[in-house]
């Protein structure tokens, strides 16, 4: 097959020779081109059914919105013509679709058809099915309306989604200001370099590619991503974790899963006492039937014993090695006969795949966190498969407890065979170790949502299948050219930086926005800017600050809505929760890992701190030996304003804009995470170390002093495990939470939270007396089919200019 011919970006973050080596080097192709977002070896062709689905659209079912336009059309000829335009758009992507293009391509004769396929194509462009993102517009004054060049929309933001929108008006012919807070573009998805050595701060992941529009654009840009494994190595106070032990924890998190399905789905078990559960409230009653069920088994043990009181000295002996066994091979699903039937033979598959490994993974495997949700159709299992008869069967349990006067009856040598030593540990079904392996699979979901457990949806948890989970794919150089593309490659927009929204106005005619310049030094300028619509992307976090009826004086990005937004809007934004993934990233001038795995996974002490360092990357250069002009600007060499940096070499000073010749020293970095409930407890022994709020410097000073301990309690967890590890030379943590212009990564739905909040958040806001939208709202929060994504803020970003070229520029057939 012909290789297919990729048009790649050069930016700051990819050389040219890396570049040419992408294009040129064919080694081991076929070993990695099943791990590649987009294969590269060959042509990549889309059908009609394939098209359709990338695009998040069915191949034999309208949209709603699609009925409401073509109500009258044949059902069937609408959905074959608007499935060949999908597969003519996504089969070339870098080219803008025009009805020239469609014409040529789909040999249509009847006149109607013709006319129904540009109304089809029409359609698809104005909602943003095609013709998004970086491609080359070859009819640049054909696709809009003259009339939008006189409108102006001002976006708030440029991040993923704001810049997504500001493209597409930009496309659509609007006049587009774009307001940024900080000195960058790309919002949480951040990546920059500092004294020679690559950090990446933000998002470096691409969630899933069923039907990602970040697949379509890094097709479009030439850019590529790897498949990040979920088979890794465990570690628990520098020790490998025992392999077979850990299968099993792996087993019994699985079984939890399907417990919590259900609890919240089949049973519609979601409150208790009036009280909304969260996963780790099963999670404890989960345990404590684990618990209850293993002391039971004991009792009815020693019941038996009883009953054989007369031959004592006859059956004593048999009796104890029998006892002795059954805890021996305690497990959950033997107390769940239903579970055991179903899913163990799966799981001896599963076991016998592991064993039959090579021996260089011996203590390595696949830690897939994705169930099967077949075995809760069966209709057999569906009665033993009830809350009401899991209870019930405990509650049985729970009376073989009451010993009451059999406990006088039992003589002193059975006394001592149940205080033996073996007899006290059977009875409890996890051991210390056991449960700190528990919680780290717990901590793995916590790093996958980004919120702690404690306060998520029940409901929420149960519906994921965490099948993204095992389509997580890591761009080696972030998504800085990714964002860098979409702000400047063959599209004029114009970009306020350091220029912060402080208040928004709506009027009856239009919008004002009042902002303030804050430049290089102290000095700061107070601008306004007049629109016809603004579009808030303003993270979730923010819009939680802007909400508030008192406002906080120390913080220095609140936002003022004139008028208040909506009560429902508020409610909606006070239900959904902010969460945060903070990352600890340590340079390196060695490779000293020398492992095939892409990350290990590291077991905490306890429930608290189980997210600290759950999870360490690692990560190469990508750059090769050889001589490359490159730049080296102040902002690259500069303390990133979304994190909080700890410099262990300074003497590296960035030079103002100038071309030189160097040669990129091999840098290597292992970037471990931080996230959950270990997020508010370092943030709490932040507040215990500062000692003057008041005082800025003594605030600044605090900080340091905990980035130092959290980069020496982060090294000495490495240095467990690896013997021959070497000094870091830099040393960055991010602190989100703190950020002014963020306050967390993304939103999750909160034990508070309701199914239509994201929806509510993103409805427009209508101006007083015409009642005409004007403020629009876009980011991964007004996503409820993709929330907490990148993928997610960019639809929402499309989504926000449809509805902005709607209200002006109504398409009419």
């Amino acid at each position: 097959m012909a290789k297919r011919k990729k048009n790649t970006v050069k930016y700051r973050f990819q050389s040219d020779d890396h570049c040419a080596d992408n294009e040129t080097n064919d080694t081991n192709v076929e070993e990695s081109e099943k791990d590649l977002l987009i294969p590269t070896s060959y042509e990549e062709e889309f059908s009609n059914k394939s098209a359709a689905k990338e695009s998040r659209l069915k191949q034999n079912r309208m949209t709603e919105i699609e009925e409401n336009y073509f109500e009258d059309e044949d059902r069937n000829t609408y959905l074959n013509i608007r499935n060949a335009i999908l597969r003519i758009w996504h089969n070339k992507p870098s080219v803008g679709l025009t009805a020239e293009i469609i014409k040529a391509k789909i040999k249509i004769n009847d006149k109607k058809k013709l006319q129904l396929a540009e109304k089809i194509f029409r359609f698809l462009e104005r909602y943003g099915y095609v013709n998004f993102g970086v491609f080359e517009n070859t009819l640049p004054d054909k696709c809009v309306n003259i009339k939008n060049r006189e409108r102006t929309v001002i976006v708030i933001g440029a991040g993923a989604s704001g810049l997504a929108a500001a493209r597409q008006l930009i496309y659509f012919g609007f006049n587009v200001i774009v307001l940024e807070a900080s000195k960058r573009v790309g919002g949480r998805c951040y990546a920059f370099y500092k004294n020679e050595i690559f950090f990446d701060p933000g998002n470096i992941l691409v969630n899933g590619i069923k039907g990602n529009p970040i697949r379509t654009v890094m097709k479009q840009l030439g850019l590529n991503a790897k498949q990040l494994k979920s088979k890794h190595k465990l570690y628990m106070d520098g020790e490998l974790v025992d392999k077979k032990k850990d299968l099993v924890m792996h087993k019994i998190f699985l079984i939890f899963l399907r417990t919590l399905y259900f609890l919240a789905i089949e049973n519609q078990i979601t409150e208790f006492n009036n009280q909304t559960l969260s996963p780790e409230n099963i999670f404890d009653v989960f345990i404590y039937f684990l618990e209850t069920a293993a002391t039971t088994k004991a009792k009815e043990n020693c019941q038996k014993m009883l009953q054989l009181e007369e031959n004592l000295g006859e059956n004593l002996i048999p009796l104890v090695q029998e006892f002795e066994f059954f805890f021996r091979n305690i497990q959950f699903f033997r107390s769940f006969k239903f579970i055991k039937t179903t899913i163990q033979p799966r799981l001896e598959d599963q076991t016998n795949r592991q064993d039959n490994t090579d021996d260089d993974d011996d203590d390595d495997f696949d830690r897939t966190i994705v169930f099967d949700h077949t075995i809760l159709n069966d209709g057999k299992l569906n009665n033993q498969c009830s809350f009401a008869s899991i209870l019930k069967s405990h509650m049985a349990f729970l009376e073989c407890i009451i010993f009451n006067d059999i406990h006088k009856k039992i003589s002193l040598k059975k006394n001592e065979v149940l205080n033996a030593d073996k007899f006290k540990g059977c009875s409890e079904f996890f051991s210390l170790e056991d449960m700190r392996i528990f919680e780290w699979y717990f901590g793995t979901l916590e790093f996958f949502l980004g919120a702690p457990l404690s306060d998520y949806s029940l409901r929420k948890f149960a519906e994921d299948d965490f099948d993204h989970s095992n389509e997580q794919y890591v761009i080696p150089d972030g998504y800085m050219n990714f964002m860098q593309a979409m702000y400047s490659q063959g599209c004029s927009m114009k970009i306020w930086k350091r220029m912060r929204a402080e208040k928004i106005v709506i009027k009856s005619k239009g919008v004002e926005v009042l902002a303030i310049k804050q430049n290089e030094g102290s000095e700061m300028m107070r601008m306004t800017f007049k629109g016809d619509a603004v579009i808030c992307t303003l993270p979730l976090g923010v819009l939680k600050k802007a909400i508030q009826d008192q406002k906080d004086a120390k913080f220095t990005n609140n936002i003022i809505f004139d008028p208040p937004l909506p009560q429902r809007k508020r409610q909606a934004i006070e239900n959904l929760g902010i969460g945060t993934v903070n990352k600890v990233i340590l340079g390196f001038d060695d490779d000293f890992w020398h492992c095939k795995d892409q990350f290990l996974g590291n077991v905490a002490m306890s429930r608290e701190c189980r997210g600290e360092f759950l999870m360490s990357f690692f990560n190469s250069p990508t750059k090769n030996n050889n001589e490359i002009e490159i730049k080296t600007t102040t902002t690259a060499t500069t303390t990133s304003s979304s994190s909080s940096s700890l410099d262990i070499n300074k003497s590296n000073k960035g030079k103002k804009s100038i071309q030189m010749k160097q040669k990129p020293k091999q840098m290597y970095s292992v970037t471990s995470v931080l996230c959950g409930q270990s997020v508010e407890t370092i943030s709490h022994m932040n507040h215990l170390l500062n000692d003057n709020d008041n005082d800025e410097t003594t605030a600044t000073t605090t900080t340091n002093n905990e980035d130092v301990i959290i980069v020496s309690k982060c090294y000495s967890g490495l240095k467990e495990i690896f013997e021959n590890i070497p000094q870091y030379t830099r040393a960055l943590v991010t602190h989100w939470e703190r950020e002014p212009f963020y306050l967390g990564t993304h939103s999750y739905q909160s034990i508070r939270s309701h199914t239509n909040d994201y929806d509510i958040i993103a409805e427009p806001v209508l101006a007083p007396f015409n009642h005409i939208p004007r403020l629009f709202f876009a980011g991964e929060h007004t996503s409820l089919e993709y929330p907490a994504t990148v993928h997610g803020a960019f639809l929402s970003g499309l989504r926000a200019a449809t509805e902005v070229a709607n209200c002006f520029d109504p398409l009419m057939f």
